[in-house]
C-alpha cells in the first residue's frame, strides 16, 4: 500500500481526486492551463465524463437558442456554440465513454493484482474467499459492460 494507514490513504485519494477535478476542464480550460500541468488534463477521468455529458446534453440542441438578446430578439448562444467553445463533436461521445470504461478496467485490474499479491502471501482461508468473490464480481461487471456496449453499437438497446 502507498499509505501507512487508512486515514492517510483516504487523505491521499481525496487530494488526488481534487487535483483531477481541478484539471478536468470545468474550472480551468485546457488552453488556460500551464503547459507543464497539461498531462493532468488528459489523466483526469472527470474530463472524459464532463465531455460526454456536454455532448449528450447539447448535441440535440445544436440549432436551438439557449440565450436570447432581449433588445432585438437575436440569439446569442446555441448548443452548437457551447460544443464549439469546448472543441467537442458529436462523434466523440462514445470515445469518451470508452475511455471511462478503460479507466474502470485499469483500476479493477490494478486492484485485482494487489489482491492476488496479498492472497498469495496469506495463509488465512477467508482471504481466498474474498479473492474468489472479487474475481467473480469483476467477471460479471466485465460481461455487463461488454453486453451493453455491443448492443449499443448495434443499436439493439
Amino acid at each position: 500500500s502507498l499509505a501507512p494507514s487508512y486515514i492517510a490513504g483516504t487523505s491521499l485519494v481525496t487530494i488526488l481526486l481534487a487535483g483531477f477535478f481541478l484539471f478536468s476542464g470545468y474550472f480551468i480550460s485546457s488552453e488556460s492551463m500551464p503547459k507543464h500541468w497539461l498531462f493532468m488534463h488528459f489523466l483526469s477521468m472527470y474530463k472524459y465524463a464532463l465531455d460526454a455529458l456536454l455532448i449528450n446534453e447539447y448535441s440535440c440542441l445544436v440549432s436551438r437558442c439557449l440565450i436570447w438578446y432581449e433588445e432585438n430578439k437575436e440569439c446569442m448562444v446555441t448548443g452548437s456554440d457551447v460544443l464549439d467553445k469546448r472543441g467537442l463533436h458529436e462523434r466523440q461521445r462514445w470515445t469518451n465513454v470508452y475511455i471511462l470504461v478503460g479507466f474502470f478496467l485499469f483500476y479493477r485490474v490494478l486492484c485485482f493484482l494487489v489482491l492476488i499479491r496479498r492472497v498469495s502471501r496469506s495463509k488465512k482461508w477467508h482471504y481466498h474467499i474474498y479473492f474468489l468473490f472479487f474475481f467473480l464480481l469483476n467477471c460479471f461487471l466485465l460481461f455487463i459492460f461488454i453486453f451493453a456496449f455491443v448492443f449499443q453499437e448495434l443499436k439493439l438497446l
